[in-house]
């Protein structure tokens, strides 16, 4: 499931650091500066819930101060709000806490947490989304219809699928290959040796860790990010000659079978795939739908030339969901410090000396307890 950050109207943030790199790289930051910067009633409203003043916090429509750790009380309040009073058709079940309760949990009032559902109701689609998993949050998306809908929580259409889950027994197997697009936390349940093709970032340690090329190196293919609610594709070509010590992940397989296609193969494949089934546009210079291009060849020449191709938005699609009951608060999960939930980043020597050295990235202001 994604979001439909694109169709929504009103986005609630439950800290969330949405103009701070969250999600998809430039995504949000993308439809903020053409829906709503520098604007006192912006098409695309967003709120932000959160104790601190945060950078998004700062450059948010509004920005709702509330203790910390009380994101499912103040979503257990809102609730309440939205279906006592009847701005949502949505009926279901309701948090056994009153409404006074959220509100001294969440350092608000009971007016402040009533007029802040309004707020949310007043512009839709509307859509709530939290950095965790937090259930008292995605119960409140099931209350505003945000789920399945466009503008909320919904399905991405996709044209491929990992031939084996990561979630999947993988012990039949004598050897696992893992490369980059594998989480560093998973661990494989299997006894069999593991390979990595990637650069350590200090998380779980592999039985083997195989060199393979860094940024600018490969010539490789990019699909559309996890969190993107649209597929997309791109390609990216290598600017540095691959260092002769290294090895990619395709080519350690074209050597232990030969039959097996090469990258080049596999995006020339892609390309004809897009362009035949003409969905989608083409985003160079100026946006052109794939059903405007002549033929595969010139689709996949306009990508090796940093193109990149979005498909169309996903239909309605129905989810399955029961909400039996409200979920019981559960204990804060997020960190003390900003960035202390961020994954080691391996950076480039460059960029390493940039990030460490400069003052471009300015720590955001802090509210004093």
């Amino acid at each position: 499931m994604q979001t439909g950050l694109e169709n929504a109207k009103t986005i609630v943030s439950f800290g969330a650091s949405l103009l701070d790199g969250w999600g998809t790289p430039g995504r949000f930051t993308r439809l903020w500066s053409e829906k709503a910067a520098g604007s006192a009633e912006p098409y695309l409203r967003l709120i932000q819930v959160e104790p601190t003043l945060s950078r998004t916090a700062a450059r948010a429509w509004r920005w709702i101060p509330i203790h910390e750790g009380s994101e499912a009380e103040l979503a257990a309040g809102l609730a309440h709000v939205l279906v006592d009073e009847h701005l949502v058709p949505a009926k279901g079940p309701l948090p056994f806490a009153p409404l006074e309760e959220a509100a001294a949990q969440t350092g608000l009032t009971s007016d402040g947490i009533r007029e802040l559902a309004h707020t949310i109701v007043e512009q839709q689609p509307a859509l709530v989304i939290t950095p965790d998993a937090n259930p008292a949050v995605a119960a409140l998306n099931v209350l505003l219809g945000a789920v399945g809908a466009p503008g909320g929580i919904v399905v991405r259409e996709r044209h491929s699928a990992f031939p084996v889950a990561l979630e999947a027994n993988t012990s039949p197997y004598r050897a696992i290959v893992l490369d980059s697009s594998v989480p560093w936390d998973f661990i494989p349940r299997t006894n069999a040796e593991v390979f990595r093709f990637a650069a350590w970032d200090g998380g779980v340690e592999p039985d083997w860790l195989l060199p393979s090329p860094g940024f600018l190196e490969e010539f490789t293919d990019i699909a559309a990010a996890p969190t993107a609610a649209v597929e997309t594709y791109a390609v990216a070509t290598n600017l540095i000659t691959q260092p002769p010590e290294t090895m990619t992940l395709a080519q350690l397989l074209a050597k232990i079978d030969p039959a097996l296609p090469d990258v080049e193969k596999q995006i020339h494949t892609r390309c004809e795939q897009i362009s035949q089934a003409k969905q989608g546009s083409i985003f160079a210079q100026q946006p052109t739908p794939v059903a405007n291009i002549d033929s595969a060849a010139k689709f996949e020449e306009l990508l090796r030339k940093g193109a990149v191709w979005v498909g169309d938005s996903p239909h309605k699609s129905t989810l399955q969901y029961t909400l039996t009951e409200w979920p019981t608060a559960n204990t804060d999960s997020r960190p003390n410090n900003w960035t202390s939930s961020w994954p080691l980043p391996v950076f480039p020597s460059l960029a390493t000396k940039l990030y460490q050295e400069s003052t471009l990235r300015e720590a955001p202001a802090r509210r004093l307890a």
